[in-house]
């Protein structure tokens, strides 16, 4: 049995109602009169409360669902692309395989010595200082004798004739 629709639920509740409504009328005055009132009311409320708040969760679980069926679709979209890109990938032809690197030629080690050896024959050997400068203090090094004899100002240039 498929569950009702929210039409045939306020359908069956106002029948229930009418129903509880005759029976509280033809009821005696008594402490059960006044319990099924207040039952009454309190399911009227609740009735109330039911028709302002299922069609908005009603209207969000739709907005929901459609959110879902947009993302679900989406991912398909993505998935068909994908499977489109897997058959492209398969059907191009292989990769060649790229050949080993040739093994490196060994170097002799001597070939430097070598070539030094043979440019210092062809172009000859540098010549050595015999003598090494020594190691001295400044003022060892310094000419003494010719250091008055460098241009002094004369005492007389600057000055005007008139002075």
């Amino acid at each position: 049995m498929p569950a009702p629709t929210f039409e045939e639920f306020c359908g069956d509740f106002r029948q229930f109602r009418a129903m509880v409504g005759n029976v509280l009328q033809k009821a005696s005055d008594g402490p059960m009169k006044q319990q099924l009132s207040d039952a009454v009311k309190a399911l009227d409320e609740q009735f109330r409360e039911v028709l302002t708040v299922y069609p908005q969760a009603r209207a969000e679980l739709q907005a929901r669902q459609e959110a879902v069926v947009q993302k679900l679709r989406q991912q398909q979209a993505r998935i068909n692309a994908m499977k489109e890109e897997a058959a492209q990938v398969a059907a191009a032809p292989p990769i060649p395989k790229v050949p080993a690197p040739p093994k490196p030629v060994s170097i002799d080690p001597k070939l430097g010595s070598r070539l030094r050896e043979e440019l210092l024959a062809r172009f000859g050997r540098p010549k050595k200082e015999t003598v090494t400068p020594a190691i001295r203090e400044v003022w060892e090094d310094w000419d003494w004798d010719h250091w008055e004899k460098e241009k002094k100002p004369d005492k007389d240039q600057g000055k005007g004739k008139n002075e």
